[in-house]
């Protein structure tokens, strides 16, 4: 009875966690204003890929598609706001997640990269991938390919990463794979 009083409670804070993940980042899209700079702090990837992982809701055995392996990264500092940020991973997680099960097929890999001028965030997912069209549109507000997509998401992606002075760029192979790659820039 303990044990089983303990799964309901588990399974209820999940659910109200995800709710609570759904209606902050509906809120943090639909504001599509200009992000406020002056509040920008210095943070870790590292630690931010982590907390972006861990507070995912992610359901049944979704976590399991995600490769990141922290202690196999090079981390780095950029200049930025931890939720915006997670946002942006909670955007690519969901709509990688979406592609993974209409397809039956794929799994998330995440990496960082550092250069001479930039760090690197490679998110690729090797679901379905696109076409040349499709890409073409990716960024722009209110365009989507997917069911239950309102086509902000990666507009407000696109939006956070030029306010920290870099990008969110998109390579992808039809059938094969989507490569999102945000771009840091090199603090101090």
């Amino acid at each position: 009875p303990i044990e089983r009083l303990q799964e309901v409670l588990n399974n209820t804070n999940k659910m109200v966690n995800q709710s609570l993940m759904f209606i902050e980042l509906s809120l943090a899209n639909m504001s599509m204003r200009k992000i406020q700079t002056d509040t920008f702090i210095t943070i870790s990837m590292l630690e931010t890929i982590n907390t972006a992982i861990d507070e995912y809701p992610f359901q049944g055995n979704e976590r399991t598609f995600v490769h990141w392996d922290p202690d196999q990264q090079t981390d780095f500092n950029y200049l930025g706001n931890l939720i915006l940020t997670k946002h942006i991973f909670f955007n690519l997680i969901k709509n990688a997640l979406y592609f993974i099960k209409a397809e039956r097929k794929g799994e998330i890999t995440i990496q960082l990269i550092q250069n001479g001028k930039e760090n690197r965030v490679i998110f690729r997912d090797t679901a379905k991938g696109m076409d040349d069209e499709t890409l073409s549109h990716l960024f722009e507000s209110f365009y989507t390919n997917t069911q239950f997509g309102t086509g902000i998401g990666l507009a407000y992606c696109k939006m956070v990463m030029e306010a920290y002075e870099g990008d969110i760029v998109c390579h992808a192979e039809e059938g094969k794979l989507t490569e999102f790659t945000l771009i840091f820039p090199k603090l101090g």
